[in-house]
């Protein structure tokens, strides 16, 4: 079975927060590699594409469990150029690049 959290406040990053405790935490062990794969599949805003603040979010609650490395990663549809869309839809400011 699976839990959904759902959040909705005007304050993404903390809507983020509390969906994330809704669904029970990450579980994320101390010093663990952790990959976040925004959806960066065209260069459509939000929805069609991760809020950068989301991003920013699941980033930021990543952290709290203190893992090795966090990977952010995404490959755009084939016949766009990846960090083109990433830059267009705002996801690498969303990762802080």
């Amino acid at each position: 079975m699976v839990t959904v959290g759902l959040s909705r406040n005007k304050d993404t990053l903390e809507s983020v927060r509390t969906a994330v405790e809704l669904a029970g935490g990450l579980r994320i062990k101390e010093g663990a590699t952790v990959l976040i794969r925004p959806n960066a599949n065209t260069a459509d805003s939000a929805p069609g594409s991760t809020n950068p603040e989301v991003l920013r979010g699941a980033i930021r609650e990543v952290k709290r469990y203190n893992p090795g490395k966090i990977i952010v990663a995404e490959k755009s549809m084939t016949t766009l150029n990846t960090e083109k869309v990433l830059k267009k839809t705002g996801t690498l400011a969303g990762c802080g690049g």
